[in-house]
This record gives C-alpha cells, structure tokens and sequence, in this order.
C-alpha cells in the first residue's frame, strides 16, 4: 500500500502535467494566431485587373473602390434668415425647405410640382432658423420658400461641398 508522501507525490506530478499541457496549449494558440494575422496581412486585397471591366457572376467577384463612401446620407447646415426692408429681424416667418430635380434651373419650371417637402421651420425672434439636417447623399438641389405673398420668396439653391446652406430673404 503506497504511503502518504508517495501519493502526495504523485498528486504533484499529475498537477504538474495537466499545467505543462495547458500551457502547451495556450502557446500552439499563440502560435497559431500569429501565424493567421501574418499570413492574412500578406493576402493581397486588390481586384483581378482582367475581372474590372465585365459583369460580376456573383457577388464575390464585385469591387469596391478604396474611396467609396458606404454613408448614405449627408449632414446638412441651413442656416436661413429673414428680415425686412430695413434689415430687422423677422421673427415667426415661415419657411419651407424641399427636394427638386437637379436638372432644374428657372422658378417657372413646371417640374417644381413635383418636390418633396422635407423640413417646415419658424424663425426665432432674431429672423434666424438654423440646423442640421441629414439629407440623403443623392440630394443635390433644394427648393427655399418663404411663405409670403411677395416677389423674390423662392429660390433655388444648389448644395456644395461645403455642406453649409446659407440664406437670407428680405421680406417686403
């Protein structure tokens, strides 16, 4: 019959063992890892030059330009004011932003009809209406309207790379 210190010793073998072969383990992983990060950074990502001029048969064999943009929408500033005739501040005034046809130059263009309301605002008591709006990216005109009876209460603005629009109606 083995004695206490021969069991105690044995206890400490095996615990010695099941430590070496997890940390066996944790290493091949390491390893293992390693060697993945290191051959997926050799991979090369660039399109098959003779695939980028015919159609895709699935949708592995599509590409992606590094620039594109995967953002639908766009970040808008209006920044609108109204004052009057002798340049105060018309608080209250109504105005209304829409989406038109970018092909779209001249206020008598009969396809005015067909834009799309996307923002009713009130000026503060300092004429001003100002904020930001997310705008779908393919936007690239909009239609200004103060609600007033009077000459000169639309026009037709075209938004720029700067994101900011900026307008000021006199009112008569």
């Amino acid at each position: 019959m083995p004695n206490l210190n021969t069991l105690q010793h044995v206890s400490k073998l095996a615990t010695a063992a099941v430590f070496l072969s997890i940390k066996t383990m944790l290493m091949l992983v390491i390893v293992l890892s390693v060697v993945s990060t290191m051959a997926l950074a050799q991979q090369d990502y660039q399109p098959d030059t003779t695939k980028l001029d015919s159609k895709a048969g699935s949708s592995a064999e599509l590409y992606v330009e590094k620039e594109f943009n995967f953002e639908t929408y766009k970040r808008v500033v209006l920044d609108l004011s109204v004052v009057d005739l002798a340049g105060n501040p018309v608080s209250g005034a109504l105005l209304r932003v829409s989406v038109i046809d970018p092909d779209i130059v001249a206020l008598t263009d009969e396809r005015l009809s067909d834009k799309s309301l996307i923002k009713i605002a009130r000026t503060d008591q300092f004429g001003r209406f100002y904020q930001n709006l997310e705008l779908s990216n393919s936007i690239l005109k909009v239609l200004l309207e103060l609600d007033m009876h009077q000459e000169n209460n639309k026009v037709i603005v075209e938004l720029d790379e700067s994101l900011h629009l900026q307008y000021v109606f006199s009112a008569e």
